[in-house]
């Protein structure tokens, strides 16, 4: 909504904002906005070329085809209708091409893991929880979505950005301390006193008694020792300051704030500006960004110039069409936004003044905002670039459109040139012989006109235009082949190959073409894990180590916090992108079944095939398969230790797992229990060997939830049947018909049988 005089809000919307006011910045802003202004027009300036390249390969992708170059300004100039009373035809090739290639880079989306510094079990332990975040926050960005929104600026850009970012208005409402930084979740605190700095605050007192009172004891100790009372009382003790809260100042009441969030945005090319003449990013030292909002939106985030801001000029909603000679859009009208503004975000590189560098905020021309950048641990801009083709000595990617418009500008006078003999074959002229007596009625509704002439020159005839040449068919078909190579799309990917080819075949065709775009997405590829580290970096920087999330990994639903994430400097984050197999089910199942009769999802303790690993190998997806009681065991058996140490009691139940149990614990014992408090060390030491001799024995120790306890019979215990003499123990009796020596053989018996079917599997499937 426009301003609005009788408005209230300074940022409204529906009832419209305030009227700006004026306002004079300090010299120092001023020096600062004018040195941030020259440098903007620079790289503005310097990337002007790109600019117009980007606008006609945008125009011809979108079909607005009829569009040529000023021949005095380079601006991109589209002719109408009225240009010319020749009608053109259109066959837009580059669109399924497009929609092709996209298609082609977005087949397989990267995905992040983290590898652990040392093979410590802790260490092991908080990469997976990082991998595990790493899933989460692909899940709350919708990554994919925006990993295609990247690639589909790659066809007629050739460059696209994503940019991380701390958001400190997002995340969940808490209730803030500004001294100490203590928050919590909720509104139930707000408005209280800090409890953090009243225990502050309490503690300094009890110091302080303490003090008085051991200084008292001193003069009392003296005056029975001398006899003398001391010329003058002793004066109070030192105050001594045990935390942020300032001597004499009051506790401060909780406020209501924001615990914020890391985000991840698509940022357009033509909105992102760097130092003219630098490569690369690593060798910018300074990076724009421009985004255009509405003027309530940039009060609500600068709100100390809540009453100054207003709308800027010349801002239209295709925000291209100043480099158009006219603002004729085929596809809809270009109209001026009157109440949005520029927002210009400088990241400036780290200075020996600056160490992790600078952001500053710039709208309507004024310095709005300056602060130290919160990405200096990034060691580079928060910005992460992807391309296609790269030239050497070149910042920006070049598109495959910049190779295949001109192409597809012949294909389009082919098809006009088709049109026009198409039409001139529908109306033929016909020559009347002069006193025929054939009338233009009697003729065909094709006939266009109707000649006379001396009929002793000839009879009756219509006159037909040569046929069209072969070679012109031809052309056209060449000429799609060409933007379709450019793009690296063979005709099977593009959906208009005739040929049935085999699977073998297949393979070969998809890998002769992914070899094409193989430079492409390795630099891609490494800016999205750079993007995936940096964004790791920031969590651990800002979130609450008691923040929790959830995952769906492999063994069902699973529960993090941030406190597990504890990585030493080292670790590194491996994509996996690929894992060998066929991306068609079909070939991938085969795959998946050849290495499973090969023995490589056998477990080796039990000798059974391990269906989960063969499941996600296979990419099958169960819902009905129903709920997955080992992940809820492991998840409450990692919680153990952390309860205890919080002083809460466990106590174990019979439904418990004594084998998951046990492997859990002991996992914490190896890792984070060998520099956890000994006390906490032998409580969960304890637990550990009650369920290995639960698991041991069959039944547990001591009695738990009325199911009886103490040694009793199991696999290595007397057996059923046996007696004094012969114990039942397992080789003992090896009588026929035996209870132990039966269930042997009947076990042995049903692994040979299960054995003999897996061995099978591959036979049945071939017949």
């Amino acid at each position: 909504m426009p301003q609005d005089g009788d408005s209230q809000d300074f940022a409204g919307i529906a009832d419209g904002y305030t009227p700006p006011d004026s306002h004079t910045q300090s010299d120092d802003l001023k020096k600062l906005g004018t040195n941030l202004q020259e440098w903007f027009i620079k790289s503005h300036e310097s990337r002007s070329a790109y600019d117009r390249d980007w606008e006609l390969f945008r125009l011809y992708l979108k079909g607005d085809q009829l569009v040529v170059r000023h021949k005095d300004t380079g601006e991109v100039v589209r002719l109408t209708a009225e240009d010319s009373k020749r009608l053109r035809s259109v066959n837009n090739v580059l669109r399924p091409t497009a929609r092709s290639l996209v298609g082609k880079l977005t087949r397989s989306i990267p995905t992040c893991t983290v590898l652990p510094a040392t093979t410590d079990v802790e260490e092991q332990h908080a990469a997976r929880a990082a991998s595990a975040f790493l899933q989460y926050v692909r899940r709350k960005e919708n990554l994919d979505v925006k990993y295609l929104d990247v690639n589909n600026k790659l066809p007629w850009a050739g460059n696209a950005f994503m940019q991380v970012s701390w958001d400190y208005s997002a995340g969940a409402d808490i209730t803030f301390c500004e001294v100490c930084d203590f928050y919590d979740y909720g509104d139930e605190l707000l408005g209280e006193e800090c409890p953090q700095c009243s225990l502050q605050r309490e503690q300094e007192m009890m110091l302080m008694q303490q003090k008085m009172q051991a200084t008292m004891a001193m003069a009392e100790e003296s005056y029975a020792a001398t006899g003398v009372m001391p010329d003058a009382p002793p004066g109070p003790p030192e105050y001594e300051q045990l935390g942020p809260l300032p001597q004499g100042e009051e506790i401060p009441d909780l406020v209501e704030a924001n615990e914020g969030d890391v985000k991840v945005h698509v940022r357009d090319p033509r909105d992102v500006f760097i130092d003219p003449g630098a490569e690369s990013l690593e060798q910018a030292q300074m990076v724009c960004f421009r985004e255009v909002v509405p003027v309530a939106t940039a009060r609500q985030r600068f709100p100390e110039f809540g009453n100054i801001l207003r709308s800027d000029d010349g801002i239209m909603t295709d925000r291209t069409a100043e480099l158009r000679y006219n603002q004729i859009d085929s596809y809809g009208t270009i109209e001026e936004l009157d109440d949005h503004c520029y927002v210009f975000e400088f990241h400036e590189a780290p200075t020996p003044m600056y160490r992790h560098g600078r952001i500053m905020y710039m709208v309507n021309d004024l310095v709005v905002q300056v602060m130290d950048s919160p990405y200096g641990a990034f060691r580079r801009f928060p910005f992460y670039h992807f391309g296609f083709d790269k030239n050497d000595g070149e910042f920006w990617r070049e598109p495959f459109a910049a190779q295949a418009w001109h192409r597809q500008r012949e294909i389009n006078q082919i098809e006009t040139q088709i049109r026009e003999h198409v039409e001139l074959l529908l109306r033929p002229k016909f020559f009347k012989a002069i006193g025929s007596r054939i009338t233009t009625d009697e003729l065909s509704a094709t006939s266009a006109q109707v000649v006379s002439y001396n009929a002793a020159a000839g009879r009756n005839y219509f006159e037909s235009p040569p046929p069209v040449p072969a070679d012109i068919f031809r052309r056209n078909a060449q000429l799609a082949a060409d933007i379709r190579m450019q793009a690296a799309v063979t005709e099977q990917e593009a959906g208009i190959s005739m040929s049935d080819p085999n699977g073998r075949a297949m393979a070969i065709i998809e890998a002769e073409s992914d070899q094409q775009v193989g430079p492409i997405l390795m630099r891609n590829n490494s800016e999205w894990r750079e993007m995936h580290r940096c964004i790791l970096m920031l969590v651990q920087m800002y979130y609450h180590p008691e923040r929790k999330f959830m995952t769906a990994g492999a063994d069902g639903m699973q529960t993090y916090s941030f406190d597990e994430i504890r990585l030493q400097p080292g670790y590194d984050i491996q994509i996996e992108q690929e894992d060998g197999l066929s991306r068609n089910p079909a070939v991938r199942m085969t795959q998946a079944l050849d290495l499973m009769n090969a023995g490589v999802f056998m477990d080796p303790q039990t000798g059974a095939p391990d269906i989960k690993a063969f499941m996600r190998h296979a990419k099958i997806k169960m819902p009905q398969v129903g709920y997955d009681d080992e992940a809820s065991e492991r998840a409450v058996a990692s919680r153990i230790p952390y309860l205890i140490e919080k002083g809460q009691q466990f106590v174990p139940s019979i439904e418990d797992d004594p084998m998951i149990f046990g492997e859990e614990l002991l996992g914490w014992l190896r890792g984070p229990g060998r520099r956890a408090d000994p006390a906490l060390r032998d409580q969960v030491r304890q637990l550990w060997m009650f369920y290995v001799g639960w698991a041991m024995q069959g039944q547990p120790p001591v009695p738990v939830d009325g199911m009886p306890g103490g040694p009793g019979g199991g696999p290595d215990q007397s057996a059923p049947g046996g007696s004094a003499n012969n114990p039942g123990r397992l080789g003992t009796d090896m009588a026929s018909g035996g209870d132990v020596a039966s269930d042997a053989g009947a076990q042995v018996g049903q692994a040979d049988r299960a054995a003999e079917n897996m061995a099978r599997v591959q036979q049945n499937r071939e017949g």
